[in-house]
């Protein structure tokens, strides 16, 4: 029992310090002049606004002499409930369903005694053409989110760890580190009514891409993932306006495919994908002219995020 207990308090003390980071992170993007937890090679990062709407912020803390980034991005949604947010990111069935592009995997599930629900995942992340994709392998928990003037909260940390054993290398991507990510789901402030939609959300990560991006490359790198953001927000929306329905027809047993089957048909669709278009068959070396019309299509896709914008 008393191992058990420690136990628990490291967890505890591990997420509470990704949320602690997080949150010095969240303060220095909003101007409150507290350096980036203290940390030398953070602080001197340069903190540029990219998006900034009443209802969507996004910041980036980057620096072209290393391969650290910091993104921040925050949103407000009205029609959804936290509880469905909440769902559509942490289970692995709605994961799949939401994003099945990801590979999400959980590789040690929470125990049923455990508050923290600590668990283990993976998941890719997509790099534009001409880069390597990236993959990530996670421990994360959940804690309470309690701040003055608003209801409680959820803090939904995540550290990277490595575990060859459990997440095998591959040669055709690249292993990135997230020192700390977080997302932050917090009620309206003030005194919201019981069952009443409406969130903000906030996703914040500090990681290592795993080598260091061109010059050249970082500006198209950061706007991509720019637009990236708010397509994913976009679609996270849909996704829990349209789930609580879904569930009930699920549970009438009245749907002719089950949430579980569907998840495992996209896992299967992504694997027979990866299969046909592999990184390693379709990236062979590239001329400069193949560098150059990769650059063009970048800047292109940026340009015209800008002017829908």
């Amino acid at each position: 029992a008393e191992a058990r207990l420690a136990s628990d308090a490291d967890a505890s003390g591990q997420g509470r310090n990704v949320l602690d980071a997080v949150l010095a992170i969240e303060r220095r993007c909003f101007g409150s002049g507290e350096a980036l937890g203290g940390d030398p090679a953070v602080a001197e990062l340069t903190v540029e606004c990219m998006v900034d709407e009443p209802d969507s912020k996004y910041f980036l803390c980057h620096s072209l002499s290393s391969p650290l980034v910091i993104a921040y991005y925050g949103v407000r949604f009205t029609d959804v409930h936290l509880e469905d947010v909440l769902r559509a990111l942490v289970d692995p069935v709605e994961r799949v369903m939401r994003d099945s592009d990801s590979e999400y995997r959980v590789h040690r599930s929470a125990t049923d005694d455990d508050p923290l629900r600590e668990e283990d995942i993976s998941y890719a992340l997509r790099a534009p053409w001409p880069f390597s994709d990236r993959e990530v392998l996670q421990r994360r928990w959940q804690l309470p989110l309690q701040e003055v003037g608003r209801p409680t909260g959820v803090a939904v940390v995540m550290r990277s760890f490595e575990d060859e054993a459990m997440l095998p290398p591959r040669p055709d991507r690249v292993r990135a580190f997230a020192h700390k990510s977080a997302y932050l789901l917090r009620p309206p402030a003030g005194d919201p009514r019981p069952g009443e939609p409406g969130l903000e959300l906030v996703i914040c990560q500090q990681l290592d891409l795993g080598g260091l991006c061109p010059a050249w490359a970082q500006r198209f790198i950061t706007r991509f993932a720019v637009q990236r953001s708010l397509e994913w927000a976009a679609k996270l929306r849909e996704h829990c306006l349209v789930m609580p329905e879904r569930r009930v027809v699920w549970a009438s047993g009245s749907d002719v495919q089950d949430p579980a089957a569907a998840a495992a048909g996209q896992r299967r669709g992504a694997a027979q994908d990866a299969e046909v278009a592999s990184p390693i068959e379709l990236r062979g070396p590239m001329s400069g002219g193949d560098v150059l019309g990769a650059i063009l299509q970048i800047e292109q896709l940026c340009s015209e995020h800008s002017v829908a914008g």
